[in-house]
């Protein structure tokens, strides 16, 4: 039975720190609390009212609550649920059940997700916006900034499926089968999926069984530019360069071992 004195020093511990404690205000577990971003957004719109006096219940994470100045906050047992809204044209609002519900509602964005099967996600960035309705895994609609530009991607049982289309550029896969792209630089990941295929500009890439066999073809000349030898380089290989032939600036050589040049 001596295992059970430590075990109660810990929890007289750990209900010492919890009492009277707020919750974390900076750092990973802050960003995850809806609370903080309401905070965020007040300061952003009134600095000077930053640091106003709020009624609170500091029991975090056993039970938070807290209040004043048109902004509630509710949480019990962080990370397990969390509510509250805020002032604000539009107010903010945050409903959270993990890792079941989360209604959001923020200057930023807002997402509505009934985990695993709906998913509804809006995003205002400075690269792009970014919206998401996916009922997975039959079908989800994303669009998205990819590769600095604009892009719409349909998947179907996710992620077996997906065609994505953008400005000149397109891309379909089918899992476990093939890959195969215009205009996009993402070339997979090693094995998967066995074969893989697309262009980019006048550049060129082929796998099979990647790192089994590859061609690649890389060339910084423009589109409208004449290609010269200088301009590119075009390489077939073995098992990942253990044998391969490489042209490049005009000359052609074998290499051996990935560093021996013949």
């Amino acid at each position: 039975m001596l295992w059970v004195l430590p075990m109660r020093s810990t929890v007289v511990i750990l209900l010492t720190w919890f009492t009277g404690c707020a919750g974390p205000a900076r750092g990973f577990f802050a960003e995850h609390r809806g609370r903080t971003r309401l905070l965020e957004e007040r300061a952003d719109a009134h600095p000077a009212a930053a640091g106003s006096e709020r009624s609170r219940v500091p029991l975090f994470p056993l039970l938070f609550v807290e209040s004043g100045e048109g902004a509630t906050a509710v949480e019990v047992l962080w990370p397990f649920f969390e509510a509250g809204s805020g002032g604000g044209e539009p107010p903010s609002s945050w409903f959270r059940l993990r890792p079941l519900l989360a209604f959001d509602s923020f200057r930023d964005g807002s997402r509505a997700i009934v985990f695993p099967v709906w998913f509804h996600l809006r995003e205002r960035r400075e690269a792009g916006d970014r919206s998401i309705d996916h009922l997975w895994p039959i079908y989800g609609l994303h669009r998205e900034w990819i590769d600095l530009a604009p892009a719409t991607t349909h998947h179907i049982a996710w992620p077996l499926f997906l065609a994505r289309i953008g400005p000149g550029k397109h891309k379909v896969q089918l899992l476990p089968l093939f890959s195969v792209s215009s205009g996009y630089l993402d070339r997979g990941w090693w094995l998967f999926p066995p074969i893989k295929a697309g262009s980019h500009g006048r550049s060129a890439f082929f796998y099979l069984l990647d790192p089994l066999f590859a061609y690649e073809r890389d060339s910084i000349a423009g589109p409208e530019e004449e290609e010269r030898p200088e301009h590119f380089r075009v390489r077939w290989s073995l098992l990942g360069g253990l044998l391969a032939w490489e042209v490049d600036r005009g000359q052609g050589s074998v290499r051996l071992l990935w560093a021996m040049r013949l």
